[in-house]
């Protein structure tokens, strides 16, 4: 079992630290006092461990001294507390509080085992956090039972000692299970926060870009893997906070393009199976906004990628399918002046590039030689991009840049997408190869 973790400091956040040791990155959970009490991040540190080992995981659960290493270990040993539920324990109070909390529950209940048998009253509950004065009926006599039962569970695992016996940080089980997830009330009427996380920013970090330059140089699975964490907390959740944040927006100027986040989030691994280039990982992270009742990559759409070197931001018809990419060239025929004077708006201009289009070098098949609208015809992709530095991405407007690039296109993605749901709407059944007219 490893029970001492020393080397170099590559991540740390709220509840997780990373510890390269020895050519290997050590995932470690950890409360938030060790979190502010831990090093800068590329600085040497060192962590009590326990080592938790389950059917499916062996976890590490870390450290900065002895004490709250040895309270960890007594409060998994009380029933109904794990490991997880310990660290959010460790998270919520002081050290001091909670052994004061421990001790007067303990004084309390041992100066009387249950005052409360005859007249109703359970000497744990008078002053502590939670364990409200019972009364004397038949339903409060139960629930000082339940409190006498609890108070026994915490004098087993926690025996009273002497004064100066250090037992770092135990909040009642009520406090450590409601106060990190939810706020509550004062009696002033403000709001107290748990401990929890704040969500990620809808920006990246100098973190993240530098992962990405990394990835770049060392793109293998020996690499990535034991930094997969880092990916998550740097790239993949600022990500999906753009994305959230992007969304939000859409309301106001593409209602139909609104999608979980996870739906519009690219993976990282790249699909190598028909591919000559066997390298495992994307250096981008990408998202890709969809209409909805379209596949994923079809039909026009919103785009935008970030990686070491650029952001991308662009907007329109990228992989058409066989039949969309048919049903835009034939709306093109009658309709290539609206969508000629939408790219050649000065707005869109000063801001945009047009897609080169990976066009044909023929007319496509059934198409006229001669038509005027023959070059737009001839294309594969429309749509118009924008590439930014790679520092917007670190801006804390990065999203509203995004927000604004996308509205500024998004007559472009309308049109293009009027002729894709012409042709997936419904068609009138036809009976006999009569239509539904009245026959008379």
């Amino acid at each position: 079992m490893i029970a001492h973790l020393r080397g170099k400091l590559i991540y740390k956040h709220p509840g997780q630290a990373i510890v390269e040791a020895g050519g290997v990155g050590y995932d470690v959970t950890i409360s938030v006092p060790t979190f502010t009490a831990l090093p800068s991040v590329g600085a040497e540190a060192a962590l009590h461990i326990h080592t938790q080992v389950s059917e499916d995981q062996i976890a590490l659960f870390g450290f900065l001294d002895r004490e709250e290493k040895r309270l960890f270990e007594r409060l998994i040993t009380v029933s109904g507390v794990g490991p997880k539920l310990a660290i959010k324990i460790l998270s919520g109070l002081s050290v001091e509080r909670t052994v004061q909390a421990i001790r007067g529950l303990c004084r309390g209940a041992g100066a009387d085992e249950h005052a409360g048998s005859g007249g109703g009253r359970c000497a744990v509950g008078p002053g502590q956090p939670g364990l409200p004065e019972s009364g004397g009926g038949e339903g409060d006599r139960a629930g000082c039972s339940q409190r006498h039962c609890a108070w026994r569970r915490f004098r087993r695992a926690f025996p009273r000692g002497a004064e100066g016996d250090p037992v770092d940080c135990l909040p009642m089980p009520r406090l450590a299970k409601s106060a990190p997830k939810s706020a509550s009330k004062s009696a002033s009427g403000s709001t107290k926060t748990g401990t929890a996380p704040t969500a990620p920013a809808a920006h990246l970090r100098p973190e993240g870009l530098a992962f990405l330059r990394n990835l770049a140089r060392h793109n293998d699975r020996e690499w990535f893997t034991p930094r997969k964490a880092i990916f998550e907390a740097e790239l993949k959740e600022p990500m999906l906070a753009i994305i959230r944040k992007v969304t939000e927006a859409m309301t106001g100027f593409a209602p139909s393009f609104q999608r979980p986040a996870e739906k519009c989030l690219f993976r990282i691994y790249r699909d190598t199976r028909f591919s000559a280039n066997k390298l495992p990982y994307k250096t981008h992270v990408a998202a890709w906004w969809s209409h909805q009742g379209l596949e994923k990559t079809s039909g026009a759409g919103y785009y935008f990628h970030i990686s070491a070197k650029e952001v991308v931001v662009a907007a329109g018809a990228y992989m058409p399918e066989k039949d969309q990419l048919a049903a835009i060239r034939h709306w093109l025929l009658e309709h290539h002046l609206e969508l000629r004077k939408l790219l050649q708006r000065p707005s869109v201009r000063r801001t945009f590039t047009e897609f080169e289009g990976n066009a044909l070098t023929r007319p496509p098949k059934g198409f006229p030689c001669e038509h005027p609208a023959l070059d737009l015809i001839q294309c594969r992709q429309w749509g118009l991009s924008a590439t930014l530095p790679a520092e917007a991405a670190l801006e804390a407007d990065f999203a509203a840049t995004l927000i604004r690039y996308f509205r500024l296109a998004a007559p472009v993605v309308e049109a293009l997408n009027t002729p894709i749901a012409a042709s997936l709407a419904p068609r009138k059944k036809v009976l006999f190869g009569l239509d539904n007219r009245r026959v008379v």
